[in-house]
């Protein structure tokens, strides 16, 4: 009795550093902040690349992160 009581609490605390892993924050693995630099290469061509550079990064009053690049206009990082 005392042994499966043990390995239901054992499974139980398992289980659950498990879930924590799996809600990471979207914000950690996308670069919106100020002087981040992303680069791109053409496929087959390396000697083709560009880069994109965050001039400015905002919290608006919505919550959301906006987000002004050297290349693109301003857009809205989702992070849902």
């Amino acid at each position: 009795m005392k042994r499966s009581a043990f390995a239901a609490l054992f499974a139980l605390a398992f289980t659950n550093v498990g879930l924590h892993g799996q809600t990471p924050n979207p914000l950690s693995f996308f670069p919106h902040h100020l002087g981040d630099i992303w680069e791109y290469v053409e496929a087959g061509h390396p000697e083709f690349y560009w880069q994109n550079i965050v001039l400015a990064d905002s919290l608006g009053p919505d919550g959301r992160y906006y987000i002004q690049t050297s290349q693109f206009a301003n857009f809205i990082v989702d992070t849902s």
